[in-house]
């Protein structure tokens, strides 16, 4: 299809996740055409989507500074992020398609790496950032930030011993617990840290 053919058709910006299966996502539901004659189900759950300008430029595929998404899954997300599925990392690109294009005929706009999920309980709106891969690459796995200091808990009165403070939080890789193809029959995870020692309910941080 030509370009000057799409002039005043319906067009939709989609996000595609290479994420638990694979998702795209829009701001309202649409079911496009493959070459193959099958269909491809686009999501309507996309509340926000915002970029910089910098992005409108034509061709100007992974060259921003970052993309700010909110879309609330039809899916449960925090339950499928604690069966392996993790969503930082996650591949995600941004096409523009046109109302009588095929999906392939879609206009690439950028891609990136998913950063910063936050989400909440069944239904609620998550947030992320996609991000350029080598700005990704270049971030440290475990920010500086990211340990039991004065800067992130009250030291002064949460009665930590010497050696509890300064420690950098626990840090989870892969899927701790009972499984059956070790001897022992569990992998055990990684050992948590105090962050306060104060009262009756002491605080322990098992995952950073």
């Amino acid at each position: 299809m030509h370009r000057s053919d799409l002039v005043g058709k319906r067009s939709l910006l989609i996000l595609e996740l290479d994420w638990a299966g694979g998702w795209k996502l829009s701001t309202e539901d649409a079911e496009i055409a493959l070459a193959d004659g099958t269909t491809t189900v686009v999501y309507g759950c996309l509340e926000e989507l915002q970029f910089s300008e910098q992005l409108d430029a034509p061709g100007a595929i992974g060259e921003f500074d970052g993309v700010s998404v909110t879309a609330t899954f039809p899916v449960d997300v925090a339950e499928l992020v604690a069966r392996g599925h993790r969503l930082e990392l996650t591949t995600a690109r941004v096409s523009r398609w046109a109302e009588g294009q095929l999906w392939e005929e879609r206009e690439l706009l950028f891609r990136g790496l998913v950063g910063d999920p936050e989400y909440g309980e069944d239904g609620d709106p998550v947030s992320f950032s996609v991000e350029p891969e080598d700005v990704v690459e270049t971030r440290p796995c475990i920010p500086d930030d990211a340990r039991v200091s004065s800067r992130t808990w009250d030291t002064d009165s949460t009665r930590l011993d010497e050696a509890d403070v300064d420690v950098p939080y626990p840090t989870v890789i892969g899927n701790p617990g009972r499984v059956p193809w070790t001897s022992s029959g569990f992998i055990s995870g990684t050992k948590g840290v105090w962050a306060s020692k104060e009262g009756y309910w002491h605080k322990l941080i098992i995952a950073g």
